[in-house]
């Protein structure tokens, strides 16, 4: 289940980016969620679990469009995509992680500045509303906890690269 749930997300990015509709890869993340825990038992301790589930998605992607008779798209070129796609979901899993792992090393003001600036709905004129403080103010800290958050981006994705 822990595995399952850290890869959740990235499996329905990666739905979405290969049915393009968001009931379907809904209706496909269901699916592939029950063929997961049906076929636990074979996935291979230690080797990448996202990997694996994504093939699982791929898979029931080709039975819920093979089923619908839409062939609009070659099984060779939904290959392709789903292995680029997977690539590419492989890579924002890490670079999402990297930016947590920033946004941890924040000090808890600026943290929380940035976080109620992207909650829903929000912006800048509204969050210096709420904060008592100039707009121009409040976009200056933005600016600086941005630029905080990019050097050590960089800095921990170089570092990684290193590895």
């Amino acid at each position: 289940m822990r595995l399952y749930t850290a890869c959740q997300r990235r499996l329905y990015i990666y739905l979405l980016s290969l049915v393009h509709n968001v009931s379907d890869a809904e209706e496909l993340l269901q699916q592939t969620s029950f063929v997961l825990w049906q076929k636990f038992a074979e996935f291979q301790p230690g080797s990448n679990f996202g990997a694996w589930a994504c093939r699982i998605a791929y898979l029931e992607t080709c039975k819920l469009l093979e089923s619908r008779r839409e062939r609009s798209l070659s099984p060779a070129f939904l290959e392709r995509v789903a292995e680029k796609m997977s690539q590419a979901s492989e890579l924002l899993e890490l670079h999402g992680d990297v930016f947590r792992y920033c946004l941890e090393r924040l000090n808890e003001a600026d943290r929380q500045l940035i976080i109620r600036r992207y909650a829903p709905g929000m912006n800048v004129r509204t969050l210096a509303l709420e904060l008592n403080r100039p707009a121009r103010s409040v976009s200056k800290s933005l600016t600086r906890i941005r630029r905080t958050l990019l050097e050590c981006i960089e800095r921990r994705l170089r570092q990684e690269e290193r590895e």
